[in-house]
């Protein structure tokens, strides 16, 4: 059985969506647009790793910016619904990168 080939795009939209991760766009926003959401600073020693089912999973490189961010969790989740649209973040988990 043959099939018509698809856009790249609808193939990963598919594969994102079934994972329950945000759509390339928005994903695309996120990283793109992050020191914006977050500062400049911020965001020099955080990372978005990804969406799933609305929780934006960021990685800090201390403690203390990922406790940073997690004071700010709803001041980003509001910042990001004006970035990438309403609903797409809900929440947010902090990991911290392992030393080294």
């Amino acid at each position: 059985r043959r099939t018509t080939p698809q856009p790249m795009r609808r193939s990963l939209e598919h594969l994102l969506d079934d994972l329950g991760s945000a759509p390339v766009k928005e994903t695309n926003s996120l990283l793109t647009r992050w020191p914006e959401v977050v500062g400049r600073d911020l965001a020099a020693h955080t990372q978005p790793v990804g969406v799933r089912h609305g929780v934006l999973v960021v990685q800090a490189d201390d403690p203390a910016y990922g406790e940073n961010l997690a004071w700010k969790e709803r001041e980003l989740v509001q910042r990001l619904a004006v970035v990438l649209g309403e609903g797409v973040v809900t929440g947010l988990q902090v990991r911290i990168r392992p030393a080294g």
